[in-house]
C-alpha cells in the first residue's frame, strides 16, 4: 500500500465514538435492544463493511488484516459497553443525567420535536430520548460528547443532504451531529421533521 493512500489513524475516542453510533445504527435498523444483542447478532454487526472499516482504520503504513475478525474479543468489548449503556425511565430522567454544558441544546431539541410532532409520545429506545408514532420510533436524538446526535432515520438525511454539506454539518447514514458551540439549525431541523412526517403519514 503506497503511503499516500494511508489515511491518517483515528484517535481513539473517535474510534469509541464511531463504534457506539454503529452499534445504535445497526440495532435500530434490525429493531434490536443493544442491551440484549446475543452472539449472532453480533457476529452479523462485526461483519457489516462499516464496522469492519473501523475496527481496521487504526492499521497505518501496513497492510490491513484480511482473515475473519476476532469476533469473542470484540463481543467482550460490545458486552461491556452494554453493561455500563444507562438506562432511564423517562426523558426528565434522562435530561438530570445531561452535563450542565449541553442542557441548553437537548432541551431545545425536545421543545422542537414536541412542538413539530404533537401527536408523538415521548419514550426512552436505545437508552436515547425518542418520539414515536403510533407505537413505532419516529426520531431519536441524544447527548453525545462533542455533539448533540440527531436520528432521523437514514431517508430524512439522504433528502438533505446536499443542505447539510452546503452547511457544513457533520452526518453518516443513520446520524446527524449537531456541535455544541453552535446555534442549532432550527429552520433545517423543522424541514426534515415535515418530511418525516409526510413520509410516514404516506404509509
Amino acid at each position: 500500500m503506497a503511503e499516500d493512500d494511508v489515511k491518517p489513524p483515528m484517535s481513539e475516542a473517535e474510534i469509541a465514538r464511531q463504534k457506539e453510533e454503529l452499534l445504535l445504527r445497526f440495532c435500530q435498523e434490525k429493531g434490536i435492544d443493544p442491551q440484549k444483542i446475543d452472539a449472532t447478532e453480533l457476529t452479523s454487526f462485526f461483519e457489516t463493511p462499516a464496522m469492519k472499516e473501523l475496527l481496521y482504520s487504526k492499521y497505518k503504513g501496513r497492510d490491513r488484516p484480511t482473515g475473519p475478525l476476532n469476533n469473542v474479543r470484540w463481543a467482550f468489548r460490545i458486552i461491556c459497553y452494554n453493561n455500563q449503556m444507562k438506562t432511564y425511565k423517562n426523558v426528565d430522567e434522562y435530561l438530570k443525567a445531561v452535563p450542565k454544558d449541553f442542557l441548553a441544546k437537548v432541551k431545545e431539541m425536545r421543545a422542537l420535536s414536541k412542538k413539530l410532532i404533537p401527536k408523538g409520545e415521548e419514550s426512552i429506545k436505545y437508552g436515547m430520548p425518542t418520539i414515536e408514532i403510533n407505537g413505532k420510533n419516529f426520531i431519536h436524538f441524544a447527548s453525545m460528547k462533542g455533539h448533540l446526535g440527531f436520528y432521523p432515520a437514514p431517508s430524512g438525511i439522504t433528502a438533505f443532504e446536499s443542505e447539510l454539506k452546503k452547511k457544513g454539518i457533520d452526518y453518516s447514514k443513520g446520524c446527524i451531529r449537531f456541535p455544541y458551540d453552535k446555534p442549532l439549525p432550527v429552520p433545517l431541523i423543522t424541514k426534515i421533521i415535515k418530511f418525516r412526517l409526510k413520509e410516514e403519514k404516506a404509509k
